[in-house]
């Protein structure tokens, strides 16, 4: 993936709950996320129930400080 700029439009965007943007954020740390998470984790269910979790507590978090 191509490296990202996360300008105030973007988080701003991104903390206005934009699918488009979620979408891309999403995809943007998930692979990051997920190579962190396997070298302490063996299960794919596990490492995916942590990733989307990661990503709702970040979103949530994002909203609750707008």
């Amino acid at each position: 993936m191509e490296f990202q700029l996360f300008t105030s439009e973007y988080v701003q965007r991104l903390t206005g709950g934009d699918s488009e943007i979620e979408r891309h954020f999403t995809n943007y740390f998930s692979e990051l996320l997920q190579i962190k998470l396997r070298r302490s984790l063996r299960s794919s269910q596990s490492i995916e129930d942590i990733r989307q979790e990661t990503f709702l507590r970040v979103f949530s978090a994002l909203r609750r400080n707008s």
